[in-house]
């Protein structure tokens, strides 16, 4: 083999923290301009059926990899709730196909192949496995438990979504109180019991979501915020944990705060919309599209149309 390569990453015994970069050195006897390294999560993932989490390709991180045989990449690696390894690729079929006896070749099927797979690299437990990315969002409360007017959307209350990769054996909790404009805390603490619930890939649609491009989603929980008076409460901040340790935001970090939506935000649109039903002048859409989010990392993005923002 012209391409035996070793991957070292730093810092893998004590465990990454969340969006930690680690460092991936790609040495190889015979360079190319068609060697790559992927991130995987899970690690130890088929590389035939799984797609990289993120990729790098080694002479555009490093343009001396042509002639010194050796780069490192940059990863920067988010919790999402699994650890990673790395696998260093060569496009290199061609020559491993060749035979030195007939100088033919028995397969010219171009595809990358697999030279190199690192340790793994462990991400610390506590912040991977734990409570992570919660929304805020107004949702329908159920029909028992309506106060207000569904006309107006009075009824609508304050939910958050999160996820996690434990289930409601951890007894995932959403903890809540009121603040006024300045942080200050004006109310008790209040704690409630979050519904959890998963899908897999058997509930999506086809190829890719079902074969290559499937990721684990972990645990999505909810819990509403119920009894709070939209007419006067303007702040609301809150905090999410489990009975496991998981916290977010984690200890030391700046707490998270809603602002609270005041009340007739459904009757007001519906009066808008009543008025341009009847409004024949003419108008301007202006539709924008979620380009996704860049990388600070040596990761490649797709940049088709333009790189998106970090």
């Amino acid at each position: 083999d012209d391409d035996d390569d070793d991957d070292d990453e730093d810092g893998l015994e004590d465990g990454l923290e969340c969006d930690e970069v680690v460092l991936v050195t790609v040495t190889a006897a015979a360079p190319g301009t068609k060697h790559w390294v992927g991130a995987y999560s899970p690690p130890r993932a088929a590389v035939n059926a799984t797609a990289p989490v993120k990729y790098a390709i080694l002479h555009d991180v490093d343009a001396s990899y042509l002639k010194t045989g050796e780069a490192t990449a940059r990863f920067r690696l988010a919790c999402n709730r699994h650890d990673y390894d790395f696998v260093a690729f060569a496009d290199d079929w061609e020559r491993r196909q060749y035979n030195d006896t007939t100088h033919a070749r028995s397969d010219t099927v171009h595809e990358a192949v697999a030279v190199a797979r690192s340790a793994v690299a462990t991400m610390a437990p506590g912040a991977n496995r734990g409570p992570r990315k919660p929304r805020v969002s107004l949702v329908s409360p159920e029909p028992s438990e309506r106060v207000g007017s569904a006309e107006d959307g009075d009824d609508l209350e304050l939910a958050v979504t999160w996820s996690s990769a434990r289930g409601a054996e951890a007894m995932p909790r959403l903890r809540w109180w009121e603040e006024d404009a300045s942080g200050v805390r004006t109310s008790d603490v209040k704690v409630v019991d979050a519904t959890s619930y998963r899908y897999g890939v058997e509930d999506l649609c086809g190829a890719p979501a079902t074969t290559s491009g499937y990721r684990d989603p972990g645990w999505i929980h909810r819990a509403a915020l119920r009894g709070i008076d939209r007419s006067t409460v303007r702040f609301v901040g809150y905090d999410l944990t489990d009975a496991l340790g998981g916290a977010y935001p984690p200890a030391g970090e700046r707490g998270l705060r809603i602002r609270v939506p005041r009340v007739g935000i459904a009757s007001s649109r519906k009066d808008a919309d009543k008025k341009i039903k009847n409004d024949q002048s003419p108008f301007t859409i202006a539709m924008f599209a979620d380009m996704g989010r860049g990388t600070d990392d040596d990761a490649a993005t797709w940049n088709e149309y333009g790189s998106p923002p970090v």
